[in-house]
């Protein structure tokens, strides 16, 4: 996570782009891009809008994998996450209850997601580093 304002700051350059015109295709108010650049990990929505500009992927956006991978993310879909989330749980043998005490998680945030309440960025980001399994297996991919 501590590389997502770099790599940022790095796709900027790459593709010859100042924030005002970044934030005119995005949607994103320089200001907040400003934070981002100094470490601030957007939300869900704002991350899928970035990597479908810079036509990356999100584990490469926030420095989980070297390869740039051209990706366009359609959505997050909660219940579909909790689905995916649960089922590598399930494959590494360990319970939700573990696994959010190992990462420092709130117990209760799958009664959340459950509820509908979808998980921030850093979250998402959190667990995929500790389950060893790509951000992107949680995201709805367009090719």
């Amino acid at each position: 996570m501590d590389k997502f304002g770099d790599i940022l700051s790095d796709l900027i350059i790459e593709n010859n782009c100042s924030l005002r015109e970044l934030e005119r295709r995005c949607g994103v108010a320089s200001s907040q891009l400003s934070r981002y650049l100094k470490g601030t990990i957007p939300n869900v929505k704002v991350a899928m809008t970035l990597a479908n500009y810079f036509e990356c992927g999100l584990d490469y956006l926030f420095g989980l994998s070297d390869e740039k991978q051209n990706r366009f993310y359609a959505n997050f879909d909660t219940y579909n996450f909790i689905k995916i989330y649960l089922d590598c749980l399930s494959k590494c043998n360990i319970s939700h209850w573990k696994f959010a005490q190992k990462i420092g998680l709130n117990e209760s945030c799958l009664r959340h997601w459950q509820a509908g309440e979808s998980p921030n960025m850093s979250t998402l980001i959190l667990i995929a580093d500790n389950l060893g399994v790509s951000l992107d297996m949680f995201f709805e991919i367009k090719h």
